[in-house]
Parts: structure tokens; C-alpha cells; sequence
């Protein structure tokens, strides 16, 4: 008889444990994460800032031809990159207060990663790198005029 009650105790021991770690682990997946830090959002909207800096910068040395074709195909493709991590990295939530300034830097940075791929599909239209340059331009003011109000 012990060794029958001792099986049962290990049963009801076992599948107590089992929900309440069940409950412990649904609690912690319906909880809302944690809205990001002003700072560090300050820190994303300044990193976007400099990407679209890069871009001015890139896009006149290519317009000059003192970048090779192979250079300018691997230095868009890696700050592609980088505008997708900055931009999935902005996919946390915002503090309340900046809820619309949140959704401007996700725009920028979706502009941002479609002005690499028209510079990286344009590199040799002269047109094309001037208005591109342009769209940098106001983007990275605009950037910099919300980096000052945060």
C-alpha cells in the first residue's frame, strides 16, 4: 500500500508543478513588454540621423565616380542591413508621450532602406543619385529637428 500512495503523491506532485508553471508562463507572455526608454530612442532616431548623413555623403562621392561599382554594391548592402536591424529594433513599443514621433521614425527608416535600394539599383544615374541626395537631405533634417525635441 505505501508504494501505492507514494505514486499517487508523485502524480498530484508532478502535475501541480506542471500548472503552475503553466500559469506562471502564460502570465509572463500576456504581459505587455515594457515601452522603450526615452534614451533609447534617442539613440535609434540619432543612429537613423547618421545613416541619412551617410547616404548625403555616399551618394556625392559615387555622383564624383570616386567609388567603384563593387565598393558601392557592398557599402549599400551593408548599411541596408543596418537600417533593417535600427528598424526592427524600433518595433518595441514607445512610451505613450512619443507615439507619433514613433511612427516618423519608422517611416524615415522605411525610407531610408528604400532610398539604399534605389542608390544600390541607380549607382550610375547621375539623375537618379541627385535625387536621392535630396530625399537624404530633408530626411536627415527632419530627423535631427526630432532628435532636438526629444
Amino acid at each position: 500500500m505505501p508504494y501505492q500512495i507514494k505514486k499517487w503523491v508523485a502524480i498530484v506532485f508532478g502535475t501541480t508543478t506542471v500548472l503552475v508553471i503553466a500559469v506562471v508562463l502564460a502570465k509572463i507572455a500576456s504581459t505587455e513588454p515594457e515601452p522603450m526608454p526615452v534614451e533609447e530612442f534617442g539613440r535609434h532616431v540619432r543612429a537613423l540621423g547618421s545613416i541619412a548623413g551617410e547616404i548625403v555623403l555616399f551618394s556625392t562621392q559615387l555622383e564624383q565616380g570616386r567609388l567603384t561599382d563593387n565598393y558601392a554594391k557592398v557599402h549599400c548592402e551593408k548599411l541596408l542591413e543596418q537600417v533593417g536591424r535600427t528598424t526592427r529594433q524600433l518595433d518595441d513599443p514607445v512610451p505613450p508621450e512619443l507615439t507619433e514621433a514613433g511612427t516618423r521614425v519608422r517611416n524615415s527608416a522605411e525610407a531610408l532602406s528604400a532610398m539604399w535600394q534605389e542608390l544600390s539599383r541607380h549607382r550610375a544615374d547621375s539623375l537618379g543619385i541627385q535625387k536621392i541626395r535630396q530625399q537624404a537631405i530633408r530626411l536627415e533634417q527632419q530627423l535631427g529637428n526630432l532628435e532636438a525635441a526629444l
